[in-house]
């Protein structure tokens, strides 16, 4: 299936659902994170994407030829990849930036599927040098969707390593994934719930 079929589908059943919540109460809210600004209060705002990697000049062909991204997604090219990655970034900072000066107390939790860093407390340590890192993870440490304040927190999957720890600016990273079916990760916590607000 093509990104554009299945971010079709996506939005199907998003509508789908907003139908069915407005017709009752026990049905909450379905957000499609695709370069999404959900707000949940006047003080606590989501942004969500896909946060493509950018997969690296010399890791490309390990990364094309082992990457299910690559099989998965109907003529999926690492240029493509890195095209997406470049407009979820580009996305993300223009959202962190424009809240921060916009909407001063607002606090911003951001959720994406790629991970955001390539710190070593987000990977296992089985795949610090594994020739396809860049499918899995990039370094947003410059950018300002990591650096700002306003950012109290970053979920991301894609890794099949958990991890929750607060980096130096005060904001919480974490993983906590499930894993496939034939192979669930043993970190995962069903428990491991991050609260929103007060």
């Amino acid at each position: 299936m093509s990104l554009q079929t299945a971010k079709k589908k996506m939005r199907a059943f998003e509508a789908k659902m907003e139908r069915t919540r407005i017709s009752s109460s026990r049905v909450g809210r379905f957000v499609f994170l695709d370069q999404t600004r959900y707000d949940i209060s006047d003080t606590h705002t989501v942004l969500g994407c896909t946060l493509f990697s950018h997969v690296t000049p010399e890791q490309e062909f390990s990364v094309e030829s082992r990457a299910v991204d690559f099989k998965d997604i109907l003529h999926w090219t690492v240029e493509d990849h890195n095209l997406a990655h470049e407009s979820d970034v580009k996305w993300l900072n223009a959202e962190v930036s424009k809240i921060t000066k916009e909407e001063p107390p607002r606090h911003i939790f951001i959720f994406t599927h790629h991970c955001p860093s390539m710190d070593s407390r987000c990977m296992s340590h089985r795949h610090k040098h594994s020739d396809v890192t860049s499918a899995f993870m990039t370094d947003l440490s410059s950018e300002e969707c990591w650096t700002s304040t306003a950012v109290k927190a970053w979920a991301f999957g894609h890794t099949h390593y958990n991890c929750q720890f607060t980096d130096e600016r005060g904001k919480v990273v974490l993983a906590n994934q499930k894993g496939y079916q034939m192979f669930p990760r043993k970190s995962f916590d069903a428990g491991n719930v991050f609260q929103l607000g007060n």
